[in-house]
């Protein structure tokens, strides 16, 4: 089931399973397309093992490198405004999710990554 609500300052969408429902997600598929030159508040890196330690900048989002994966939460202002905060919560068992432009032509218009299941795991430390 999916629960939308929607508020005069944002929304937001809420996928719920019944409890005791088993069910395998193969892929999944999202993606922003915002206005030219927004701007993106956002931390990002280059592969999917990270500290979330750096700190945040403020950078024209048309201005991101195409390898860049911007990590959540993020937020994202609109020439027009108003700035929107994309996030996720209450997550168990579930890769998160970066986002990533499409190609340069269009650096605006972002897609959901997800890291893929890892085949072997192994203990390690920072900067290792």
């Amino acid at each position: 089931m999916v629960t939308v609500r929607v508020y005069d300052s944002g929304m937001a969408w809420h996928c719920a399973i019944e409890e005791g429902v088993s069910l395998v997600i193969h892929d999944e598929f999202v993606e922003f397309a915002w206005p030219d030159e927004t701007i993106a508040i956002r931390n990002f890196t280059w592969d999917f093992e990270n500290n979330y330690e750096k700190p945040y900048d403020r950078i024209q989002l048309a201005a991101t490198e195409q390898r860049e994966r911007i990590m959540l939460p993020a937020v994202f202002v609109p020439p027009a405004g108003p700035k929107i905060a994309v996030t996720e919560s209450n997550l168990t068992s579930y890769p998160s999710l970066f986002l990533q432009y499409l190609d340069s032509h269009n650096p605006t218009q972002l897609r959901g990554v997800f890291p893929a299941i890892p085949t072997k795991v192994e203990a390690a430390g920072y900067k290792q």
